[in-house]
């Protein structure tokens, strides 16, 4: 309870943040587990603390308003570039890890979630009018391809034969 969560900025300044996001390149299920699991108890203690800063502020403000301070554990996990090890790990073969990785995602940075799936929705938009150019220029290859043979057939016969045709119906 109590006690633990007075440890957790003890074990932050001595790098627990650090060790945490080293270990997301390790492949076993149940390191990554532990640790996803410690990261977010660290998280959840950086949250509580960045809201009783905000509360704090706001009451010397005398707004009465419940605010939300800066979390100092996801921003230092940020800049240690745990962000991107996180969305990997939600590539991971481990349901449990899945789950663990994503809801820190979706509690502590939110946004970039809606980043990564602004970029997915772009890579797609990209890739589906690349094809679709991509496909508009061979119809049109095609097509050029199409009507060069039949003009070269006529250059190649002279047309005479449709010529023919049109001397028979006038003698009869």
């Amino acid at each position: 309870g109590d006690l633990c969560v007075s440890y957790i900025p003890f074990f932050v300044s001595h790098g627990i943040l650090q060790r945490f996001c080293g270990a997301f390149a390790i492949f076993d299920k149940f390191v990554l587990r532990d640790c996803l699991q410690g990261l977010s108890d660290v998280l959840k203690v950086g949250a509580m603390h960045a809201v009783a800063a905000a509360d704090k502020d706001v009451k010397n403000v005398k707004n009465g308003a419940k605010g939300v301070g800066e979390n100092k554990y996801a921003t230092m996990v940020e800049q240690m570039g745990g962000i991107s090890k996180l969305i990997r790990l939600q590539q991971h073969q481990d349901d449990k890890v899945y789950v663990l990785a994503l809801g820190i995602l979706e509690t502590y940075f939110p946004r970039v979630l809606e980043e990564d799936h602004r970029t997915v929705l772009v890579d797609e938009s990209i890739k589906s009018t690349t094809t679709k150019k991509k496909d508009e220029q061979a119809q049109q290859e095609q097509k050029e391809m199409g009507q060069e043979q039949p003009s070269q057939k006529v250059s190649e016969s002279g047309g005479s034969s449709s010529r023919k045709k049109k001397k028979k119906k006038k003698t009869e």
